[in-house]
């Protein structure tokens, strides 16, 4: 994804979060974070160096479908721009092109 330039199809200030299904996945999706993400907090990793949501085959999202835990349920990579207060942003036509072309 670093090789593609995915970074350069954002705005400046803004983040590109990108979930990876624990297995093999089946494609890429643009989505939205899901509504869980705001009120969970995040949990230490192993290795103590980065943390995360989880497991997210136990949360609950208020959203019927769209969101990244609707994504990693279906196997595909989940694609979310967001703003440093963690809301998502409209991504950008050049990164919505870019999943397309992968699937």
């Amino acid at each position: 994804m670093v090789d593609h330039g995915l970074y350069k199809m954002i705005q400046p200030g803004m983040l590109l979060n990108i979930n990876v299904p624990s297995k093999t996945h089946s494609g890429y999706q643009i989505t939205t974070i899901g509504s869980f993400a705001r009120e969970i907090p995040f949990t230490p990793v192993e290795n103590g160096e980065s943390y995360r949501y989880g497991p997210y085959e136990m949360q609950s999202v208020r959203e019927e479908s769209g969101t990244d835990v609707h994504a990693l349920l279906d196997g595909q990579v989940s694609f979310s721009i967001i703003s440093s207060t963690r809301f998502t942003t409209e991504p950008a036509k050049d990164l919505r092109q870019w999943c397309s072309q992968q699937s």
